[in-house]
């Protein structure tokens, strides 16, 4: 029998099965809600309509095999930007995110607060994308997006992941050191399907270790991978970051997008971090020489110590080679460039740095992010993309001081801070002397807030509920300076969130601690101005005696609520103080036009018309 010929259209449907049938599975995990949506800005909650946050989920996409996954940071920003609004985006990792620390002690947010205290009319955004672990692959991926966001500027802080940061040329990823093709495997991790395949792989090779569940993600990243100095692998880091920053850059000014790109700083006397694995190596004989170098000779010391931290092959420290490719490509793109490694290094005896600005290998100290927000802000007001904004003329000092007495950051922000040092230095490749089990015991029998940090490390507890809890405490201890200390950590960490301000203003005002309560409704009314803020502002200044900023605010109430008999009430008794009675009159009239039983508005009433009739 002669073979039976089907027609072309037929060989053209069999090879479009495979793929409809893949189709087909899509759209049913779609329907199905299957999985996580990769959307890198989304809203998060129906109480925040009109802001959008960094996607919670989005670090899932780039850590799919791993037991830990890093969290992002709640800045909010409003969907539809605001007039005399400015807009800042800061990218990189762990040293960007503020770890150790909470948020509020990053340098993006002491940034923020120097702005906004030097630009009082306007309405500054700072969003930090800083998430542990992640690298140029990472940022290449969503950079679209954030620019889709129309920032004012883009301030760029990374580098020291390259290595051991998602997709990282030490990692497992089968496309390490391939930018184009992580780029096309993070567009498959977008797919449903991808992700329900991932998932069954992850359950079926997934470890039942537990020590692995107790693991740092920095220990996780790690492995035992060695990146020697000028290897293969060293090169292809290299590599990665320069097509991935280019990449980056190229796509910021074809959007016509302000960049500021920063170079790296780490601790030079961090003991080489191979030491875990070869305590021969020769990073370490290098920094041993280092170390004898110190009372001779600083500048031999300073280039041993560079030295010893270039051959460390545990290669969690940037190499000097990064930073020469960011100072290279801020020129070539023609985009502003700060050196953060030399304004850490001024500050450090024999420009070595140390622990005295770090907290471990990498991650700055507050003193060093606040050395990082004041070259970054300095840098901004060089460039002149403020030039045309009003300005508040305050002395040097005087802002200093204002800084550091609303520093947004308790002691339980230090003891949470501390603990989480504590974990870090004594996992892998740090390392071990104690088990993270023994570090949290070891806080939770000394006091209610050392063993609130520990729960919250621990994660028993969060951050928020901790702060919510310390500051009852103190305001049923009569101590209401460290209650408005603690809701104020959470007004600076969540400004959006309304409820931390009217909780405050409310319990401060019952205490009649009026300048405290002022601090909170001036900064709610000037983001959020609204019926709550000018309402209460009137009646603080009433108590304050300053009625001509009392009936200004309660003038402006009447936009947001008209119909509001007390406030009335209050315009005429302050009007009254001022010697306005024709204004007093109006407003004592309207207070019983719409409560005519408003206690002592009558005798308020009859007393304004023996004026009026008095002056006749």
């Amino acid at each position: 029998m002669k073979d039976k010929k089907y027609p072309f259209w037929y060989y053209g449907v069999l090879a479009l099965i495979p793929f409809a049938l893949v189709f087909l599975i899509e759209v049913s995990l779609r329907i199905a809600n299957y999985g996580n949506d990769y959307t890198v800005f989304v809203k998060i909650s129906d109480q925040f309509n009109n802001l959008l946050f960094f996607n919670p989920k989005l670090p899932q996409k780039y850590f799919t095999d791993k037991t830990t996954v890093p969290s992002v940071i709640p800045d909010g920003f409003e969907k539809i930007k605001r007039e005399k609004s400015f807009r800042i985006f800061v990218l990189g990792g762990s040293s960007t995110a503020g770890f150790p620390y909470p948020t509020n002690a990053s340098f993006s947010r002491q940034l923020k607060r120097k702005l906004e205290i030097i630009y009082p009319n306007m309405f500054f955004e700072v969003i930090n994308l800083g998430v542990s672990a992640v690298n140029t692959n990472t940022i290449r991926d969503y950079i679209d997006e954030v620019l889709d966001q129309n920032p004012d500027l883009i301030i760029f802080y990374a580098g020291h992941n390259e290595y051991y940061g998602a997709d990282g040329i030490a990692s497992n990823s089968i496309f390490a050191g391939n930018t184009r093709l992580i780029s096309f495997q993070n567009s498959l991790r977008e797919l449903k399907i991808y992700q329900f395949l991932n998932n069954i792989l992850n359950s079926v090779f997934s470890k039942t270790n537990s020590d692995k569940k107790s693991k740092t993600l920095m220990s996780e990243m790690a492995g035992s991978n060695l990146i020697e100095f000028e290897s293969d692998d060293y090169y292809s880091g290299l590599n990665q970051f320069e097509n991935n920053l280019e990449y980056i850059l190229t796509e910021c000014k074809n959007r016509n997008t302000e960049v500021l790109l920063c170079d790296l700083v780490s601790n030079l006397k961090q003991e080489p971090l191979d030491k875990i694995i070869n305590k021969t190596s020769e990073a370490n004989k290098i920094f041993a020489s280092a170390q004898l170098s110190l009372d001779k000779d600083g500048n031999e010391a300073r280039e041993l110590f560079i030295k010893a931290k270039e051959e460390d092959s545990f290669r969690f420290r940037a190499p000097e080679k990064i930073n020469e490719i960011i100072k290279e490509k801020s020129k070539s793109f023609n985009y502003s460039f700060v050196s953060i490694d030399a304004a850490i290094k001024e500050r450090s005896e024999n420009l070595i740095t140390d622990y005295n600005l770090f907290v471990d290998h990498l991650h700055p100290n507050i003193e060093g992010h606040k050395i990082i927000s004041d070259v970054i802000f300095n840098k901004i007001v060089s460039m002149d993309i403020l030039s045309n904004q009003k300005r508040t003329v305050i002395d040097s000092s005087q802002l200093e001081g204002i800084l550091k007495s609303s520093f947004p950051f308790t002691k339980y922000d230090s003891v949470f801070s501390e603990i989480k040092v504590k974990i870090l230095l004594n996992s892998y490749p740090f390392e071990k002397k104690i088990s993270t089990d023994k570090i949290l015991k070891s806080y939770t029998s000394i006091n209610s807030i050392n063993e609130l940090a520990a729960r919250t490390v621990s994660g028993k507890i969060s951050w928020e509920n901790a702060h919510q809890l310390i500051a009852d405490n103190y305001m049923k201890e009569g101590n209401n300076y460290f209650f408005f200390k603690e809701f104020w950590s959470l007004i600076e960490d969540k400004p959006f969130e309304k409820s931390n301000y009217i909780i405050a203003v409310q319990k401060l005002m019952e205490k009649r601690e009026y300048n405290l309560a002022r601090i909170i409704l001036l900064k709610y009314n000037r983001n959020y101005e609204d019926a709550f803020s000018t309402n209460n502002l009137g009646k603080l200044y009433g108590e304050l005696k300053n009625f001509s900023a009392a009936v200004n605010y309660l003038e402006k109430s009447l936009k947001y609520v008209n119909n509001d008999p007390d406030v009335y009430f209050r315009l005429a008794i302050y009007n009254l103080e001022l010697k306005r009675t024709l204004q007093a009159a109006e407003a004592i009239n309207n207070c019983i036009r719409i409560d005519p039983t408003h206690k002592n508005a009558v005798e308020i009433q009859n007393y304004i018309k023996r004026l009026q009739n008095t002056s006749k």
